[in-house]
């Protein structure tokens, strides 16, 4: 899942990949995640209609489909290196170059003291509201990924195969917000400009897409595919942003905290839409959610930009423990 990113993996990224092509890294890291929605969507609907011995048709496709990942994740604690340093395929010349390029983004680390860097990072406006703007795009994220397909079969009245190969048109959507995004926040100076541009294309798309979906159904997918290649490059630029504001010692901590406020997502949204469909019988009022925490979203990217300048962390806004 993309929210499932650890910190671990991150910092593992920020070691293999230089801050000028970070955005591109970024990107196509988070890229997996809507090209597996893109292969799962119509094969889970086919996988719910096949029986398999004495499995029923949704057993079968968590074994085929939940079997590869586990395996995949397991295997990637030694494919996946920590370093630039233990890159295999790499040339000696070509691996020297790459750790030169690391070094020079490089700022030298300190240990400091768990708590006092999380208090720190819990003390810090800037980091509750990066949380938040990572909490919104979360909750796009769960709504495609667990709710969007029970919105397609109410709306289209489609079985599930038809169900499986609509619900796969958001993610293209997404996947190429991912590859745009991430590819002009490395050609430009301030990465928090393409962020807030991302952003607002999908707050004016979902706000759209609540507007419409009651008057032309057809025409509000159609737009609420656009508000989803916004969502799509606010999250491959978000992390490559943070990493450019939040600095110091204790930003390790500060990601962490970010991070755990914007999986909260998780936890506050099912219980919510499940209570809005008991209460109306609709998935409307989800369109509606997603509209207004991207409105809130933005005013909160906008806050952080003015107080962050151009890019370049001022002092208060370094995780500094000391």
């Amino acid at each position: 899942m993309i929210k499932g990113e650890n910190d671990a993996t991150r910092t593992r990224r920020n070691r293999r990949h230089p801050p000028r092509a970070r955005g591109a890294a970024v990107g196509l890291t988070f890229v997996a995640v809507p090209v597996s929605m893109i292969v799962a969507s119509p094969l889970s609907g086919y996988l719910l209609t096949v029986e398999v011995g004495a499995l029923a048709g949704w057993q079968s496709l968590f074994v085929i489909e939940g079997v590869p990942s586990i395996m995949l994740g397991l295997l990637s604690l030694w494919l996946i290196p920590d370093s630039a340093g233990e890159i295999r395929f790499l040339s000696d010349a070509e691996r020297t170059w790459l750790l030169r390029e690391l070094g020079a983004g490089t700022v030298p680390a300190h240990q400091q003291s768990v708590w006092r860097n999380m208090r720190a990072a819990v003390m810090n406006p800037l980091v509750w509201g990066l949380g938040f703007v990572l909490l919104t795009m979360i909750l796009a994220v769960n709504v495609m990924t667990i709710w969007m397909p029970l919105m397609i079969r109410q709306v289209s009245g489609a079985g599930a195969v038809a169900v499986g190969v609509i619900n796969s048109l958001p993610w293209i959507a997404f996947s190429i917000g991912c590859v745009v995004a991430s590819r002009i926040s490395d050609r430009v100076r301030n990465r928090a400009a393409p962020l807030r541009i991302a952003v607002a294309i999908a707050t004016v798309g979902f706000l759209a897409t609540a507007a419409l979906q009651a008057v032309d159904a057809m025409f509000a997918f159609g737009v609420f595919l656009l508000a989803c290649v916004g969502a799509g490059g606010a999250q491959s630029v978000f992390w490559t942003l943070a990493m450019q504001l939040v600095t110091g010692p204790g930003a390790a901590t500060a990601f962490a905290v970010i991070t755990v406020i914007g999986s909260g997502s998780g936890v506050l949204a099912h219980p919510l839409i499940g209570r809005m469909y008991d209460s109306t019988g609709t998935f409307g009022g989800v369109v509606w959610m997603l509209a207004v925490s991207y409105v809130v979203a933005f005013a909160i990217l906008h806050w952080i930009v003015r107080h962050g300048g151009s890019g370049i962390p001022p002092r208060t806004m370094q995780m500094r423990t000391g």
